[in-house]
């Protein structure tokens, strides 16, 4: 498949069952994806989600737990000079934290 350039990538649900090395790789892709000025966002379950225990008991879904540090981590890989902006932040219950960084 051939795709375009976007202007913003989103990524729900998918860096909490990815491992480190293969997370960094779909970040790198995806920036290269990007326009000049977009962004992709991504999302991950936080350690600190106090309902990691029920989902992972109940639910039987073990996931990838990353905090800001680990999430922008999986970032590292892109050159500085192409991201203008890395930021990080949680969701108001404090359950997720995102990346969004942006292309130069």
């Amino acid at each position: 498949l051939e795709f375009g350039d976007f202007d913003f990538i989103y990524a729900a649900g998918l860096y909490d069952c990815l491992p480190d090395r293969t997370a960094a790789g779909l970040s790198k892709a995806l920036f290269s994806r990007l326009r000049p000025g977009g962004s992709p966002l991504v999302a991950n379950f936080a350690p600190d989600n106090p309902d990691a225990r029920y989902m992972e008991a109940c639910m039987d879904w073990f996931l990838i737990y990353r905090d800001g540090a680990a999430l922008a981590e999986t970032f590292s890989g892109i050159p500085t000079r192409q991201v203008a902006e890395l930021r990080l932040f949680h969701d108001p219950s404090g359950r997720a934290v995102f990346a969004e960084a942006t292309r130069q």
